[in-house]
């Protein structure tokens, strides 16, 4: 049988209800996407009204951690993995990764990718309880980061 792609536009705020911050980020998230605002991390279901919003430092970078899970970065350099249950999204770990603006955020299974604009990529190790580990740095700001398999991609600009 044919299945039509689900298509979602921040333009469409009608029907998925008004955000009460600025987006700069989403991924999917259990009942719906996760976005990414200046005021926080706001939940919006695909089919109902705007669900919790997550009091948090603006959030700049988000990645799906599975269906249930997500990692997002801040102005200030912090991660914190949040996972959504019964309703609500909960802060489950909070690091403090960078001392500039997190501005990408990748899953690489065993280990969380971020980039930052103080030139670096951190790896979290979250087979050792989200461990902050160097990965790579540059004397350009970085502004996005990439994983697929083995490989992990940084994007960077001069300053």
């Amino acid at each position: 049988g044919h299945v039509a792609p689900l298509m979602v536009t921040v333009a469409s705020t009608r029907q998925l209800g008004p955000l009460s911050g600025k987006a700069r980020c989403v991924c999917f998230l259990g009942p719906g996407v996760a976005v990414g605002t200046d005021c926080g991390i706001e939940i919006v279901p695909l089919t109902a009204a705007p669900g919790a919003h997550e009091e948090t430092p603006e959030t700049t970078a988000i990645a799906p951690l599975g269906t249930q899970s997500l990692a997002a970065g801040d102005d200030q350099g912090a991660v914190r993995v949040l996972h959504w249950r019964r309703g609500s999204l909960k802060v489950q770990t909070l690091r403090e990764v960078h001392s500039a603006r997190v501005t990408g955020i990748a899953n690489g299974g065993d280990a969380i990718f971020t980039v930052s604009h103080d030139h670096s990529c951190r790896q979290l190790d979250v087979l050792e309880d989200f461990a902050i580990k160097p990965f790579y740095s540059d004397a350009c700001k970085l502004s996005a980061v990439a994983c697929s398999g083995e490989r992990v991609v940084v994007v960077g600009a001069e300053d």
